[in-house]
């Protein structure tokens, strides 16, 4: 294969990737913005009026939801736990999978919750599909 045929599909990648880029900023950004936010405020009025799920007429099932994690909060005490625990590097999901049940949380974690709204799809067979966003 030639240098020039190679270049040419070098070219070509990077006009996709740019095109992409482009489409991802004027038109996906502002989409998935006006979703975080419509997920903010419906989250901040089911709590509010003291609504746990509802469903839509769709038959798609709305659900508040919580999830629980663990944040680095200082970068110097974590690595010091990891190297105390034979680690290497900070892997969050082993972090949560050792300290999630702790009562006490070393220096440099904290306990975080991050609300959701869990979507329960209807489907043709009246079954449910989970979906969460």
């Amino acid at each position: 294969m030639e240098i020039a045929v190679l270049q040419k599909k070098a070219e070509r990648l990077a006009e996709l990737r740019t095109k992409l880029t482009e489409i991802e900023t004027t038109l996906i950004e502002p989409i998935k913005a006006e979703r975080d936010a419509l997920q903010e405020e419906l989250l901040k009025d089911m709590a509010t009026e003291n609504v746990a799920s509802l469903r839509v007429s769709g038959g798609d099932m709305y659900t508040r939801a919580t999830r629980q994690g663990i944040q680095i909060t200082n970068e110097v005490f974590a690595r010091e736990w990891a190297r105390e625990n034979n680690a290497f590097s900070i892997d969050r999901r082993i972090v949560a999978q050792r300290l999630g049940k702790a009562e006490t949380l070393p220096d440099g974690f904290e306990r975080t919750e991050t609300a959701y709204i869990s979507i329960r799809k209807a489907n043709d067979k009246g079954a449910d599909n989970e979906t969460t966003t």
